[in-house]
């Protein structure tokens, strides 16, 4: 099981310390017994960065990948190492939370990342890239930032690490461009680094790629949480006419529309706009994600919807909230300072196995209930809380709705 974190592509390492370890990989080894694997890779810049000069000096003549190129190498060393662990090279899951999701997307797009992997899950990520123009409009700002006008691959290698990390857009500063980006460009256009449509390792965007059929075709599982928003409100006070503006900010002629359909009440305009953000990039990119891997013959796909609120503790506050999944897989609750209830343990129990049949078998046949597959025909979904349950789709309506104004695969 090899799982790639998230931050926005821009913090966050396998050592996620908050009261301890989040992405302890024991707990999870130890039910599933398999090998958990958490590499290690590039961001921001030193993961992203693109520019005409790098591209001529790269025997592939692209830049702007490295962070995709270390998932694909850290595949590629699990596929050529992992028996001396114990481990199946032929029976490897890949799986991400958030950007990590997005990344995994990309993998399962990337030909260069063909039988590397044979099974893979999404966690609250949906597919998408940048184009090449925007990685580099993107590198050659923060090059102008550090002084570097001419010459810029070699003035960028002329500083540290530290200086071009300090100078990149922190995670605050990403929370506060959700009210600029390009709505036809879901997730990824929060994201002011991810990966980029290169024609070496993504041929065409993630998704587009996927609809095609031209994609790794393993067993795939997506996922979002049911409150993924709440993480990226504001703190403070939050009024509707803020909302209202957030709203322009961010849809423009169509926003009216968008407050329609999330009207805003005098006692929770911060929750309106919680699932605008929640549907809007999460839940509606898991289905635009399964559906695109539904639609080639014979595919295994597979869909969840995370329901579940916290018992107790701080966690209680925020219901489904982006992340909150993450002690459930790996079982470290005491990471968040939580212990789990009796239920939480059944749940974590059964979310590891579903995670580690897939990666085992390519079918989530092991929990508690029967995880059904996902078509287009009936859009199956697991509702993952303390009492297991399927649906169909999830926020239909809703998504609907978002498909209205901006199809999926408009903008990648």
């Amino acid at each position: 099981l090899v799982f790639i974190y998230g931050g926005g592509n821009i913090v966050g390492s396998t050592d996620e310390h908050l009261l301890s370890n989040l992405y302890d990989g024991h707990a999870l080894a130890m039910r599933e017994q398999a090998v958990v694997v958490t590499p290690n890779y590039r961001l921001g810049a030193l993961g992203f960065f693109a520019d005409p000069a790098l591209d001529a000096e790269s025997p592939s003549r692209v830049s702007g990948n490295q962070g995709t190129l270390d998932h694909i190498a850290a595949l590629q060393w699990v596929k050529d190492n992992i028996a001396a662990f114990g481990g199946d090279p032929a029976r490897v899951m890949v799986f991400g939370e958030s950007a990590g999701a997005i990344n995994v997307c990309s993998l399962v797009a990337s030909p260069l990342a063909a039988g590397l992997f044979s099974s893979a899950l999404m966690q609250s990520g949906g597919c998408g890239a940048h184009s090449q123009a925007t990685q580099k409009a993107t590198s050659a700002a923060l090059a102008r930032k550090l002084g570097c006008t001419s010459d810029v691959a070699t003035c960028m290698r002329s500083l540290t690490a530290e200086q071009i990390v300090a100078a990149t857009d922190g995670f605050g500063e990403l929370l506060k461009s959700l009210t600029k980006l390009d709505p036809t460009q879901g997730l990824v256009g929060v994201l002011p680094w991810s990966s980029s449509v290169d024609g070496y390792v993504l041929p065409d965007f993630p998704l587009k790629v996927i609809a095609a059929g031209t994609h790794n075709k393993v067993p795939l599982a997506v996922g979002s949480n049911a409150n993924e928003g709440v993480v990226f409100a504001q703190p403070g006070l939050y009024l509707c006419s803020q909302y209202s503006s957030d709203l322009k900010s961010m849809f423009g002629t169509n926003a009216d529309r968008v407050l329609a359909q999330y009207p805003c009440s005098f006692w929770q305009p911060r929750q309106a706009w919680i699932d605008v953000v929640t549907d809007f990039l999460f839940t509606c990119t898991s289905r635009h994600a399964a559906r695109a891997a539904a639609a080639s013959p014979g595919a295994s796909v597979f869909r969840y919807f995370y329901t579940h609120t916290a018992d107790h503790g701080l966690d209680a506050l925020n219901g489904a909230y982006h992340s909150a999944e993450l002690a459930y897989v790996f079982r470290t609750f005491a990471a968040k300072g939580y212990t789990a209830s009796a239920a939480e343990l059944t749940l974590a129990n059964n979310i590891e196995d579903f995670w580690g049949s897939l990666a085992a078998t390519g079918s989530p046949a092991a929990g508690a209930v029967r995880w059904p597959g996902y078509t287009t025909a009936s859009e199956k979904v697991l509702l993952l809380d303390a009492t297991l349950s399927t649906s169909t789709d999830a926020r239909a309506a809703k998504c609907n709705f978002w498909d209205s104004l901006y199809p999926a695969g408009s903008g990648g």
